[in-house]
């Protein structure tokens, strides 16, 4: 088998996964991806092709193409409660218990996103191991860079989502159970059944930003339309924020936002509707051939609410609360135009008119949240590094026709973050690193606020350990 027909064959694999997740069947698949020995990587172009293999299946209904993206936030709503979000309305069982909050340990999207995270953490490890086979020196640090930075990035996904809140600020021990670290490639089936036991939360950032310090190192400033060093720091900045390193994490977005290299567009519209604009820092890219809703998920499958003449795209399974849109601004352009009653598949429903297109790209990392973070980080510090808080939170206002506050508290920015990011996959976590709040009527540090460790994983890896409050 060569490299060329290996990341063919994964990319099927997760349409097939994500399909199969997205009707709540069993999955039936290997707990890690392996290839043979004889399809070594033999030089720089088989490198960059495993590389944009990653990008496929991080692209995926089971990664960013949907799951990332949309359950987190079906994570927070609670159709109980009159300060709703959001609520799943389709016939899907497995997103309904995620909404419901009674998830079992068979769910098939949590079991897909773990499978396919740890597949491009081992596509990721294999680019890494594989790396003597570039003579270029530059190329070979700019391929080292990237593979860390997947890397890095899924690892910390993985452990926010099956792992609880870090506690206790940067110095915090954190020695509840994370997640596994995949740090070394399997290559055979031999080494697909080592038996990896879940690293500390404190283990697992540890290594995260090991990773993305390394690879913002080493990645180049511009690198076509894949992650850069910029999309490295912006990640890190993440990082810092959910440990609540606010130096750190304003420090993070301050390097990227020096540069001035990206802006925000001058509407709320145009990220969404436009590819690589100068708002994103990093998009993933899709078109109309290559994308997760053209197998029956995807985030436009699910959030979009639009007749157009007789043809209906979206099964609009994903509703924006009437609650939760009274709470904007009247003037607020981001409810106006982002938030739409629908007239397709669930006419008079509120819908997120954030993803409408199949094909179109999903901005990962947009430069008005390096905006948020420096402000919030600036307040809770005191400081002033690179900008007032007045002024970066102004950036996200001003485009979305709100006045200007001239004196702003933490708690603004962390508002305006819950306005400009819905339907995006942040809110969850913001949650959860405010502590003491409650959504989704569970308290932040509820044990049913992290997801549960996949059955099939448990079943196939006997160390590892469950999540307290679900079947042991």
């Amino acid at each position: 088998m060569n490299v060329k027909k290996y990341i063919t064959s994964i990319a099927a694999a997760a349409m097939i996964i994500g399909f199969a997740g997205s009707c709540g069947k069993q999955l039936d698949i290997k707990p890690r991806q392996n290839i043979d020995q004889d399809s070594a990587i033999r030089n720089a172009a088989d490198v960059d092709l495993m590389i944009t293999g990653i990008y496929s299946i991080m692209g995926g209904p089971g990664l960013y193409g949907t799951d990332l993206e949309m359950l987190p936030e079906l994570y927070v709503t609670d159709k109980n409660n009159s300060a709703a979000y959001c609520g799943w309305l389709g016939t899907f069982n497995d997103q309904r218990q995620i909404a419901n909050k009674t998830i079992v340990p068979a769910n098939g999207n949590i079991t897909r996103i773990w499978v396919q995270a740890y597949r491009a953490i081992n596509s990721a490890n294999i680019v890494l191991e594989s790396l003597d086979v570039v003579s270029d020196a530059n190329q070979k640090n700019a391929f080292r860079g990237e593979a860390l930075f997947l890397r890095g990035l899924l690892h910390f996904e993985l452990v926010r989502l099956y792992g609880k809140q870090w506690s206790g600020g940067p110095a915090g021990a954190n020695p509840q159970d994370g997640v596994p670290l995949e740090l070394k490639a399997v290559k055979s089936e031999d080494a697909a059944r080592q038996k990896l036991a879940r690293k500390s939360v404190s283990e697992v950032y540890a290594q995260v930003i090991k990773d993305l310090t390394d690879a913002a190192a080493a990645m180049p400033e511009s690198n076509g339309l894949r992650a850069n060093r910029y999309a490295a720091l912006a990640i890190l900045a993440r990082v810092y924020l959910q440990q609540g390193d606010y130096a750190k994490a304003r420090d993070a977005a301050n390097s990227v936002l020096s540069i001035n290299r990206y802006s925000p567009n001058p509407d709320v519209l145009t990220v969404f509707r436009s590819r690589n604009t100068l708002e994103s820092i990093w998009e993933l890219q899709q078109n109309d051939q290559n994308n997760a809703g053209n197998a029956n998920d995807g985030l436009a499958t699910f959030y979009d609410n639009i007749s157009n003449g007789d043809a209906i795209k979206g099964r609009a399974d994903f509703m924006v609360a009437d609650a939760f849109k009274a709470t904007f601004d009247a003037a607020d352009l981001r409810a106006q135009e982002l938030i739409y009653t629908g007239t397709g598949s669930r006419p008079g429903t509120l819908a997120c008119g954030k993803y409408t297109e199949f094909g179109q790209n999903i901005p990962l990392i947009r430069i008005t949240e390096m905006y948020l973070v420096r402000a919030e980080c600036n307040l809770r510090l005191g400081t002033s590094i690179g900008d007032t808080p007045a002024n970066d939170l102004d950036q996200s206002r001003h485009r979305a026709g709100l006045p200007r506050i001239n004196t702003p508290t933490a708690n603004d920015v962390v508002k305006e973050r819950v306005f400009e990011f819905f339907g995006e996959g942040l809110v969850l976590h913001d949650v959860k690193r405010l502590f003491g709040k409650t959504y989704g009527g569970l308290s932040w540090d509820d044990n049913k606020m992290i997801f549960p460790v996949p059955d099939r994983e448990r079943k196939a890896n006997s160390a590892l350990s469950q999540n307290p409050g679900y079947p042991q």
